[in-house]
């Protein structure tokens, strides 16, 4: 037959020796490009290999160096604890979790990892809904980590992106030319104006005093002396003085509300060419002070129609008259909604309060001093703690390498993360989730302090902090019992952020008047900073309205004049 091999030749078959079988009894045989293909491909192998263990070494390495990483960062936060304080930092990265209770906005339980910890069927069955969600049994599995809500973005707070200049900005045009000889073209002639590139910049114009010349018409009949009419003159808050309404406002909320020292703006103002002493501008910050001392008094009656009150003070150094030496004078600070009130007195006695809610009936929320503790003698007055300063000393403890306080800590953690989650919400709505969640971790809570007072050393800082915690528990349960009490007074707190600026600043009060003074523009200014209003503006607005003659101070209050000129700041 045709094309048949020979006896002496293996059969390779039509396609090659690739795709023959060999005979049998026979040796196969290859040719040499699949010679070579396998020695490509085991070349490749080896390579791969290689590869496979470069890649093993780069991963394990790079686990080390996210290992070395964490423990430098975890060291840097201890160096930062100990640096700046403790008191709105976390306690640690990896904190364990409350056991039997949900997370607020999750579907998993939180759980602990201490052996005998493990929740049974009743107490999951009393925790199955958080708020915001319709219910549903816990999932089985291992417990995912806890997702920290979203931080609500503050009122006016811009987005991120290039900022887009209003339009009521001062404007003015410049155009960039060509010489006349680039205008020209090719041919010698010259180009005309097809189109224009614009582009938006922002400059800054150096403030400057004017000199304005009030001129007072007055009419009557020549040569007769007899019938005059003349011009009222120029209503202003310093009376027959230099400055300006607008003047005055600018030294007042340079100093209250930004804090810059008196001796500052003299170095400013003189920058500017003109020599005005630190005791001029001082004297129109007191007459703009006994100007807005009534409007300061309609706050306060304000706030005391309030159902919560939150109460705290700071101290202020005075100037002792002919002693050279400062005393510590108090601020005495009451915030309710969207007020803030404060006064000035000589002491921390518990007196200036109890005068001042001498006719208040409903809740008070503060610290435990014992300075307190005449205001709820005679019944009136419903005490509610401070959750915030209870977990600070938890916070210390912890800092202190006393790990046993993480547990109280998680706690705490729990609360707040309900609070998150109901942020904004009516109070019915607020209190139906805390009596869900929040009441659940004050119960175990307690009964995790009560143990540690009873086996911890009386010395350490968690038998510490736990004793301060139980001897008020009562009154830090108040916020799951009322949705309009907060769960913390730290409203109040951020009101005297801006005072201790102060205190770095311009140091003292240089008498009693002068800390009355110093109160009356710090409500006006905290005030105005609740309501999201420049204070500089508000106060032109108000001078030009108490020039007029308005007495009516309750309606001049920073929310009532919010609300009627719309001028709250709305979400960006």
């Amino acid at each position: 037959m045709n094309g048949s091999p020979k006896a002496d030749e293996p059969y390779c078959g039509p396609y090659g020796h690739q795709y023959g079988m060999p005979m049998p009894d026979e040796a196969p045989h290859e040719c040499a490009e699949l010679v070579a293909a396998r020695a490509v491909i085991a070349a490749q192998t080896v390579q791969i290999r290689a590869l496979d263990e470069q890649i093993v070494a780069l991963t394990r390495q790079h686990e080390e160096d996210e290992a070395q990483k964490a423990s430098l960062r975890r060291r840097v936060s201890q160096l930062a604890r100990q640096v700046y304080g403790t008191t709105d930092e976390s306690h640690h990265a990896d904190r364990e979790h409350v056991d039997d209770l949900k997370k607020p906005g999750t579907g998993h339980p939180v759980t602990s990892d201490e052996p005998g910890d493990e929740p049974d069927a009743a107490s999951a069955s009393d925790h199955r809904t958080t708020p915001g969600t319709a219910g549903g049994s816990a999932s089985a599995g291992p417990p995912s980590p806890p997702v920290k809500p979203k931080k609500l973005r503050k009122p006016g707070k811009k987005p991120g992106g290039r900022t887009k200049l209003p339009v009521w900005m001062t404007q003015r045009e410049i155009t960039l030319d060509l010489p006349e000889s680039a205008r020209l073209g090719p041919d010698g002639r010259p180009m005309e104006v097809i189109d224009e590139r614009r582009s938006k910049r922002l400059d800054f114009v150096e403030p400057h005093f004017e000199q304005v010349t009030v001129i007072q018409l007055i009419y009557g009949i020549p040569f007769q002396n007899e019938t005059r009419v003349a011009a009222e003159p120029l209503p202003s808050i310093v009376s027959k003085g230099l400055p300006t309404d607008r003047l005055v406002a600018h030294v007042v909320v340079d100093k209250y509300d930004l804090h810059l020292p008196l001796y500052r703006q003299e170095t400013c103002i003189e920058r500017l060419g003109l020599p005005l002493s630190r005791s001029t501008l001082m004297n129109w910050c007191v007459h703009a002070a006994k100007a807005m001392a009534p409007i300061q008094k309609a706050i306060g009656l304000s706030i005391l129609e309030q159902p919560v009150i939150g109460l705290d003070d700071t101290y202020l150094p005075v100037l002792e008259p002919g002693l050279k030496r400062c005393h510590q004078g108090r601020l005495w600070g009451y915030q309710a909604g969207e007020e803030f009130f404060c006064e000035y007195k000589a002491t921390r006695e518990g007196k200036w309060p109890a005068a001042f809610l001498a006719e208040y009936h409903g809740t008070l929320l503060g610290d435990a001093y014992s300075g307190h503790k005449g205001l709820f003698a005679d019944g009136d007055r419903t005490p509610a703690g401070c959750i915030s300063h209870a977990r600070r000393k938890f916070v210390e403890a912890d800092r202190l390498g006393e790990t046993i306080a993480k547990k109280a800590l998680d706690h705490f953690t729990a609360l707040y993360e309900v609070e998150w989650s109901v942020a904004g919400r009516p109070p019915d709505e607020v209190l139906a989730a805390r009596k869900a969640v929040s009441a659940g971790v004050m119960d175990k809570l307690e009964t995790l302090l009560l143990g540690w007072v009873a086996v911890e050393r009386p010395s350490s800082a968690t038998w510490i902090a736990a004793n301060y915690t139980i001897k008020i528990y009562h009154q830090l349960r108040e916020f799951t019992r009322d949705g309009r009490v907060p769960i913390d007074n730290n409203a109040v707190e951020r009101c005297w952020k801006t005072v201790g600026r102060g205190r770095k600043n311009w140091l003292f009060a240089g008498s009693a008047r002068g800390g009355d003074w110093a109160a009356t523009h710090i409500t006006i200014c905290q005030s105005c900073r609740l309501v999201g209003m420049d204070p500089y503006v508000y106060m032109q607005d108000v001078f030009a309205e108490l020039n007029k003659g308005r007495t009516d101070y309750a309606s001049l209050r920073p929310t009532a004049w919010a609300a009627q000129h719309q001028v709250v700041a709305e979400p960006a």
